[in-house]
């Protein structure tokens, strides 16, 4: 009988954590699986919302980074993404003189056109061939050409400045 009993609660450990194996939490979820939205503002004040779904729209681009760390250290990075200057067009910010870009936390950093418009300045959903997770901030901006500090994850906002 004792056989029997631990037989049965073996079989139901395994279909449990079968079942769980299949069930993505939230902390799981990346750019492509979860909804997400950025407000983008142009100069005039008029704001619209970038979402999953748009950035599906957009051709995605692959860079290739240098991230420069605080303390000096650098981490060769691939990214995968769409061009910041797209998603500007895309939502119709035509003029600015720069780019304010702000994470869920409150962090900022302001971009001038001409890192705006840079081959390497994208929002990215892909490190290294992986989907960035909810955990890591999930849209990033990266910008090559620029320092560390540049690069924010999470993005929420990105505002136009003439």
């Amino acid at each position: 009988m004792k056989k029997f009993a631990l037989i049965v609660i073996a079989a139901m450990m395994v279909f449990s954590f079968t079942a769980m194996a299949g069930c993505k939490t939230e902390s799981e979820e990346s750019a492509t699986t979860a909804e997400w939205s950025i407000s983008v503002t142009d100069a005039g004040g008029k704001t619209v919302e970038f979402t999953n779904a748009d950035a599906g729209k957009l051709e995605m681009v692959e860079v290739e980074a240098v991230l420069t760390k605080k303390d000096g250290s650098e981490t060769n990075e691939k990214w995968k993404g769409v061009l910041l200057s797209d998603v500007l067009e895309y939502c119709g910010v035509e003029e600015y003189s720069m780019i304010t870009v702000e994470a869920s936390d409150g962090y900022s950093k302001e971009l001038e056109a001409s890192a705006v418009s840079d081959a390497g300045t994208i929002l990215g959903f892909y490190l290294d061939g992986t989907e960035v997770s909810v955990e890591d901030g999930l849209v990033q901006l990266v910008a090559a050409a620029l320092p560390g500090s540049f690069w924010i994850k999470n993005v929420a906002k990105i505002s136009a400045v003439n």
